[in-house]
């Protein structure tokens, strides 16, 4: 509470706009996971599911599991054989529509290290074959499809202990109610670890994933309302927020005065310096906070008539900050004139209030000389005149860069002139 009563108006609105903004996110946030669950179990619960429920490796010998197909019969005769076949089933509350099955089977060879098993690695693909197109299950409804049959002395070649063994990789594709493909992979090994006469195979499921292709379909006024509408006030609060917090940032002008030209000696020598204001105006609103214009700093460059650059980037040194420079006296009783550098940062950067106006030195020229100089910190150091800067007779313009914090306004370009008449050396 007392931190909340040391606050003024406007940061107790700016507060309140923050809060608002944190608290519509925060109900945006919940009502998508909401919605989203309450969705997903709706679709888990009423979509078509189809799955292999097991893979079985048995006789298909007569007594045992026979399959009475004339072809199958054919094959089986006289001969034992095992018959490798999936149970697939629909777990779902739907219908499953243009069912498609494929298969593959990759053979594995196991790897020992010093006598000791360590893992299974693929030899390729024995066989792949598509065995059911365009099927429609019903829900709760189940069928075994048969994969493969073998001689069970082929089998047996294929699965042996921990030398051989065999994966059968299969996949359903299928379309539910949105007619989006849903795809369920699997995969389950075959391994005999008892080397005896008997129909003695284990199975083992080893992975299983179910997918859909592309995104699930919402109700359009269930997204409208609960996903939709939080989203645009949170939006709206964000914008006004940010709207806000920047209508009273600084807004730095030049403010043409009758102080911009001053004539006052250095030494013995009479000088004329020109020198525009420049002030901050930050917009005016009612409960806005109107910020100041903190360690402004920039660059001067000079340009010709044409507006083209005839010198580099020159920094700005504002016109009310102290001298850069500290006077001695030697041995000798000389006065001897040193940098200051605690004062050479001081006269690059400056606050401005609202409201407020500086003073920025452009440029500088000695009564009897016809060139004027770029008048900047440096200056202090190159006999009043630094070369870097040096402007003959003529019109030039100042092109001014001033940033403060992270924004940087360049002022239109200032017109100025250096004629011969000394006394006409001037802004305009």
């Amino acid at each position: 509470m007392r931190f909340f009563k040391s606050l003024s108006t406007g940061e107790r609105i700016q507060l309140f706009i923050l809060i608002t903004y944190i608290v519509t996110l925060l109900v945006l946030v919940v009502n998508v996971i909401f919605f989203w669950k309450q969705y997903r179990s709706t679709q888990l619960l009423n979509k078509p599911l189809c799955a292999v429920k097991q893979l079985t490796v048995d006789s298909a010998l007569e007594g045992k599991n026979i399959i009475k197909t004339e072809k199958i019969d054919k094959a089986v005769e006289g001969k034992p054989k095992i018959k490798i076949a999936a149970v697939i089933k629909n777990f779902g509350k739907y219908e499953a529509k243009k069912v498609n099955i494929t298969w593959n089977m990759v053979a594995l060879e196991g790897k020992m290290d010093k006598g000791k098993f360590i893992g299974w690695e693929v030899k390729g693909t024995t066989e792949q074959s598509m065995i059911s197109t365009n099927l429609t299950v019903l829900p709760e409804h189940e069928f075994e499809q048969w994969i493969k049959f073998f001689e069970k002395k082929d089998l047996d070649e294929l699965v042996n202990g921990y030398q051989k063994a065999v994966d059968v990789n299969i996949s359903i594709k299928y379309l539910n109610m949105d007619n989006k493909t849903e795809t369920y992979n699997c995969t389950y090994r075959i391994t005999k670890m008892l080397l005896t006469e008997e129909y003695l195979y284990e199975v083992s499921l080893i992975r299983s994933i179910s997918e859909t292709e592309g995104n699930m379909s919402l109700n359009f006024n269930e997204f409208i309302k609960m996903i939709i509408l939080p989203f645009i006030f949170t939006l709206i609060s964000v914008i006004g927020a940010l709207w806000y917090g920047n209508i009273g940032k600084p807004k730095l002008v030049r403010d043409p005065s009758p102080d911009e030209t001053l004539d006052a000696p250095i030494g013995t020598l009479r000088r004329r310096s020109l020198r525009i204001s420049v002030k901050n105006v930050p917009s005016k609103y009612p409960f806005v906070i109107r910020q100041t214009a903190v360690s402004c700093h920039g660059n001067i460059v000079f340009l010709d008539e044409n507006k083209k650059p005839i010198s580099k980037p020159m920094q700005i040194r504002w016109a009310d900050s102290p001298e850069p420079i500290k006077q001695l006296i030697d041995n000798q009783n000389n006065i001897i004139t040193l940098p200051e550098y605690n004062l050479v940062r001081l006269s690059k950067y400056i606050d401005i209030p609202p409201d407020e106006s500086v003073l920025c030195d452009l440029a500088i020229r000695f009564v009897n000389e016809a060139d004027a100089y770029g008048w900047c910190t440096d200056s202090y150091f190159k006999n009043y005149r630094h070369l870097d800067y040096k402007l003959d007779q003529g019109s030039y313009f100042a092109k001014i860069t001033i940033i403060t914090g992270d924004s940087t306004t360049e002022l239109p370009p200032i017109l100025f002139s250096n004629p011969t008449n000394f006394e006409n050396f001037e802004l305009g």
